[in-house]
């Protein structure tokens, strides 16, 4: 099956990384992303107030300051 198959194939060779990645700062960026991309969806802000206010969020979080 393999053989005849080239995406299983690769299958042995993939590296498998686990969900949600494991860092501790894997929560706080993804609040960041969810709550800005929900709040222009919802018309509340503008995609580039959006932007910058998720920027500003990951950089807080990676820098160890929490959100």
């Amino acid at each position: 099956m393999i053989a005849s198959n080239a995406v299983l194939a690769v299958v042995p060779k993939t590296k498998l990384v686990p969900r949600p990645a494991q860092t501790p700062n894997y929560p706080a960026v993804s609040q960041a992303i969810y709550q800005n991309v929900s709040a222009v969806l919802a018309g509340s802000k503008s995609p580039q107030s959006a932007i910058n206010s998720a920027n500003s969020a990951i950089n807080t979080a990676v820098s160890g300051g929490g959100l």
